[in-house]
């Protein structure tokens, strides 16, 4: 995950709240943003803690505030290339549905584990 310093300077991010213990030098990042572009807003959480990047995303729909949706494929990937680097890999886990948590109906997830490397399929299979 880019550092706190490198999210903030892009244009389309701004940080909607951000714990006093947590500052732009530090290399802890656990806050909220709002993400803007293509006339689109997106609320983000991000976090690098507890040996993961964790990022959340939600999409404010202003044209049609009573009908809220996900994030959609290549929004989400924008957004995944605003928080990580371009040779990090992150994915969207689907868990067995005992251990599903759903907070949000419309929020997804992004997560990259930071001490393991994330087997992927070869090339010609995705």
């Amino acid at each position: 995950m880019k550092t706190l310093k490198e999210i903030v300077a892009q244009e389309e991010i701004k940080i909607d709240h951000l714990p006093s213990n947590i500052t732009l030098e530090g290399t802890e990042i656990r806050c909220s943003f709002k993400i803007t572009f293509d006339n689109k807003l997106f609320f983000a959480v991000a976090s690098n803690t507890h040996h993961y990047d964790h990022l959340s995303v939600t999409f404010t729909n202003k044209t049609f505030p009573n009908i809220p949706r996900c994030p959609r494929w290549h929004e989400m990937c924008i957004i995944k290339d605003l928080f990580f680097n371009k040779n990090e890999i992150a994915i969207q886990y689907h868990p067995v549905e005992t251990e599903y948590v759903n907070i949000h109906s419309f929020c997804l997830h992004l997560w990259r584990p930071q001490q393991e490397t994330i087997p992927i399929p070869p090339k010609w299979m995705v």
